[in-house]
């Protein structure tokens, strides 16, 4: 039976030990064929950015390549809370990836309608 997870990543890209680990997890589930979907809130908008500062930048560019393969596992939902974004000055455009922008308000439906949700 195929379940859905959500994964809500909120680290900043220089926990990456953290970061790699869930990022395992998220990519071992996938591969058992289940439904998998990522929510980036608060700091982990920063794992995303392209732009990085020199703050974020190495850590960044140690986790790109796994988020870049995310799309081997079928794993193509991912979602941003756009006012992680607003309060950080990024722009969705200076993301990695393609991202789905959701309202913080409707952060609670997106978990209500899924069957498991980790938090990163």
């Amino acid at each position: 039976m195929v379940r859905t997870f959500l994964f809500i990543m909120n680290q900043p890209p220089t926990r990456t030990l953290r970061v790699r680990e869930w990022l395992d997890m998220i990519m071992t589930a996938a591969a058992f064929e289940q439904t998998v979907s990522l929510l980036f809130m608060d700091d982990a908008v920063w794992q995303l950015y392209t732009g990085a500062t020199a703050v974020h930048a190495s850590a960044c560019a140690e986790l790109q390549p796994v988020y870049q393969a995310l799309e081997l596992y079928d794993i193509n939902l991912l979602w941003v809370e756009r006012e992680s974004l607003l309060s950080r000055g990024i722009e969705p455009s200076s993301l990695l990836l393609p991202v789905q922008l959701i309202e913080r308000s409707r952060v609670p439906e997106l978990i209500r309608g899924t069957d498991y949700v980790l938090n990163c």
